[in-house]
């Protein structure tokens, strides 16, 4: 079905026939999109004439839609009776897996309790602020999620054997970022120069940018990112065209470095080390050394955004010893409203060099640049929106909503609530309003990709 036609289908929200008995819903999946999908599931509520949500929200964090866990409570449209929503954001591949795991302790999650009662939000236009932030009282591990927001298809996950209800529900865009006091002189990374990067987790700092004096200072460009459970590793490994990236792929695994930080200053980078708790990658391989990777986007993001390189970093194996000291140069791939966020911090660290409160940086991939807005709800410009759509910029993929809708008279059967709830959020999270600053529509694209990282063609 060609892009345009699927909008259509989400031009106004669904509203299906009322069904009966209060719901617990939870949903699971890709941190990079969830500002959106708890966009879309707050506007889905309702909104009252005094502006506030017709629904109570408890969340983690300061910000509603960088929250890990939140907890929305309300009448829900079509549901008779109290519907309860709670989201755990894990990751795309980490949240495919535990929808497909609803059953047993695969698909376990940490959840605020149903008990907690937040606050209603205030919405006005794009803007959603207020409800209860900073929950931190406590939270439940339970399994029974049957909704997940991906980046990518199941094809490249452990489950491409398995079906789910929905598909394609936006584009999400993503941007290489450099740390605060990398080198100047990195404006552009490629295909090419990202896929040896990871394959050794650093680079030599003439290879980037092709200057001598960068090549005989004996600096290096090194690299940091997610664990195998997140979409947004997922896409940057089929960008960069690292081979096969079926589900049991050797190539999913790449060298990466894990940050030490103090007084908002990065210490030392060191070789990721194994039984590292939820930054462990198990989903494909075992947990190797440096395979690792942060567990939540939020965190990466919260790295870039409050610290800064010293100008004397520690090099560091994964069994922490210290291998030498230099003016290293550090960079990660983020989703365009993180790496809005972390640019948007204009308070940042003094790192000792002179740069004060200089941004993290997003640089052009190959050859090509974007840069997320910081103001009025974030987003892309005219122009660089027109860059995407029209197949000159090629970081970004498909996000998907996946349901594991059960047929009726099977264990774990679906009921009405959960198809309901399932069908409005689909068609809500389509519309601009909130898909925000993390891409574009659907029907914005003029082109399409036939898989994650294929080729771009017209429609």
């Amino acid at each position: 079905m060609k892009i345009k036609s699927i909008l259509l289908a989400a031009t106004a929200v669904v509203t299906s026939v009322a069904t009966s008995g209060a719901a617990d819903i939870k949903i699971t999946g890709a941190t990079a999109f969830r500002a959106s999908a708890v966009s879309a599931i707050a506007r889905a509520f309702g909104v009252l004439p005094n502006n506030a949500s017709n629904c109570t929200v408890a969340y983690t964090g300061s910000n509603f839609g960088n929250a890990n866990q939140h907890i929305f409570t309300g009448t829900f449209p079509g549901i008779s009776g109290t519907t309860t929503i709670r989201t755990s954001w894990s990751g795309s591949t980490e949240g495919i897996r535990a929808i497909a795991n609803f059953n047993n302790t695969a698909g376990n999650a940490s959840y605020i309790p149903t008990s907690v009662t937040g606050t209603a939000l205030t919405i006005v236009g794009n803007s959603i602020t207020g409800g209860t932030s900073n929950y931190n009282s406590g939270f439940v591990t339970e399994n029974q999620a049957k909704i997940a927001f991906s980046d990518v298809e199941t094809l490249v996950t452990p489950q491409s054997n398995l079906t789910f209800t929905g598909g394609k529900v936006g584009v999400l865009t993503f941007v290489p970022m450099l740390a605060r006091g990398s080198s100047a002189n990195i404006t552009n990374i490629n295909d090419n120069q990202l896929r040896a990067l990871q394959a050794d987790g650093f680079l030599n700092l003439g290879n980037i940018t092709g200057l001598q004096a960068d090549a005989d200072s004996g600096n290096s460009l090194y690299w940091t990112g997610r664990n195998d459970g997140s979409g947004t590793r997922s896409v940057y490994l089929l960008e960069n065209h690292s081979g096969d990236q079926g589900p049991t792929s050797n190539d999913r695994l790449i060298e990466q470095y894990r940050l030490t930080v103090g007084s908002n200053l990065i210490t030392s980078l060191r070789r990721w080390p194994t039984a590292d708790g939820n930054n462990a990658s198990t989903l494909f391989n075992t947990d190797q050394p440096g395979n690792g990777g942060y567990s939540s986007g939020s965190t990466l993001r919260t790295q870039f955004q409050q610290n800064a390189l010293n100008g004397n970093v520690e090099i560091r194996d994964e069994a922490n010893n210290l291998i030498l000291n230099e003016n290293a140069s550090l960079i990660t791939v983020l989703a365009t409203e993180d790496a809005a966020a972390a640019i948007g911090n204009t308070t940042g660290p003094t790192n000792g060099l002179g740069n004060g409160t200089t941004q993290p940086r997003v640089i052009a991939w190959n050859g090509v640049s974007i840069t997320p807005v910081t103001a009025g709800g974030g987003g892309l410009s005219v122009a660089d929106k027109a860059k995407v759509a029209n197949g000159a910029y090629t970081f970004w993929s498909f996000e998907n909503m996946y349901g594991y809708l059960v047929s009726a008279g099977t264990t774990g059967a679906t009921g009405p609530e959960l198809t309901t709830f399932f069908d409005n959020i689909f068609a809500a999270v389509q519309l601009p309003i909130n898909i925000g600053g993390n891409g574009l529509t659907l029907g914005e694209m003029s082109v399409d990709r036939g898989a994650d990282g294929a080729t771009i063609t017209d429609l």
